[in-house]
């Protein structure tokens, strides 16, 4: 039994387990890449701002969980703190004569590290910080305790009468406003409210730019090819809702596969009919070899593949003088190598006369 077998029949058993999600995956000797997950394949997704990032991964893992072609969907993404977000009502902070650089102030104060003074000694400099006691920093409800100073400014009328002679009747000719300014201590829960929100313990990056990670298996009968087809679909029905990208990019993928299946077997039979090569050029390799000082032609030439990434040549090569073998021999090997990528190479030397020429270098006659 393999161990894909021993991981679907666990799989159903524990998928339900209350209180605990477990995701099981074969051990490999070499595995690429240097994510640690918890499963065979990965999908990061990347974005500029993580708020983003937290509004779109969901949404990804949830299409991928109901592909059949995926199995044990997991995410990276540990959003499962808890914090707690001011809520500021800028209306009413403007009713009550506040601004936000006094909240500002005034929480910074209250729970950052204000320094207020320095202490000068003989040797030493010891700064004043202005802070909370430290059992008012880490109970959310201390917030509900915090009052802002602000200036509150009210506006009143004095008025300035003239008597006239009407008989008894007075009547006020002009008004002039009178402004008074003053201080007030207003509660935090005058113009803000608390929320309790999730928040992320960790976010993982990629390069400069935050990621998330989900993993999967493949299910038993399905090919990579088939996963990547349908997670490229559902990404595209999430996020434009046109339904027949699903068919069409079935029919790419297949395409694909069905080029690369057909490229394959042309370079296998290739191979296995010893043809030329692609990219070599049987002419052109005759002629650079009977171009070598010391060379007078070469017939019989014979190039092959021993597989996808060996090439290998046989040729006859009629000398002018048999004494010069040896670094005409040196100066073809290097050519081959250099030039056309072969390393496997054997040549025979001849002395005229020799069997009709094949290849002769350009401008030569025969002789």
């Amino acid at each position: 039994m393999s161990s894909d077998e021993v991981i679907d029949r666990l799989r159903d058993k524990l998928r339900n387990e209350p209180g605990a999600r477990l995701f099981m995956m074969k051990q490999t000797d070499v595995r690429i890449g240097g994510r640690q997950s918890m499963a065979s394949f990965d999908y990061t997704l990347q974005s500029d701002g993580v708020e983003e990032l937290r509004a779109w991964e969901p949404r990804i893992r949830q299409v991928m969980s109901e592909l059949p072609e995926l199995e044990d969907v997991n995410s990276d993404v540990q959003d499962y703190g808890v914090q707690t977000s001011l809520v500021i009502d800028r209306d009413a902070i403007k009713r009550l004569g506040l601004s936000m650089a006094q909240i500002d102030a005034t929480l910074y104060d209250a729970f950052g590290q204000r320094q207020v003074s320095t202490i000068y000694g003989q040797a030493n400099q010891y700064r004043v910080i202005l802070e909370a006691q430290p059992r008012y920093q880490t109970d959310p409800a201390s917030l509900s305790k915090i009052y802002v100073t602000g200036n509150i400014t009210s506006t009143g009328t004095t008025a300035t009468v003239g008597n006239t002679a009407t008989g008894t009747l007075n009547t006020n000719t002009s008004a002039t406003p009178n402004a008074v300014t003053g201080s007030s201590q207003v509660p935090l829960s005058a113009f803000a409210r608390f929320e309790h929100t999730a928040a992320p313990l960790a976010i993982a990056h990629q390069e400069q730019f935050p990621a998330a990670t989900i993993s999967f298996n493949l299910a038993p009968w399905a090919a990579l090819s088939d996963a990547v087809a349908a997670l490229a679909s559902g990404v595209v029905i999430l996020y434009t809702g046109w339904t027949p990208i699903d068919p069409m990019l079935t029919m790419l993928i297949c395409g694909l596969i069905l080029f690369s299946t057909l490229s394959l077997l042309r370079r296998v039979v290739n191979t296995l009919l010893e043809a030329v090569p692609d990219g070599i050029s049987l002419p052109e390799v005759g002629r650079a070899m009977a171009a070598v000082h010391g060379v007078r032609s070469v017939h019989d030439l014979h190039i092959w593949s021993l597989d996808s990434h060996r090439t290998a040549l046989s040729a006859h090569v009629v000398l002018g003088e048999a004494a010069r073998w040896p670094a005409v021999l040196e100066a073809e090997r290097k050519l081959l190598q250099t030039r056309f990528g072969i390393e496997h190479a054997t040549l025979q030397p001849e002395l005229p006369p020799a069997q009709p020429l094949v290849f002769t270098p350009r401008g030569a006659g025969r002789p």
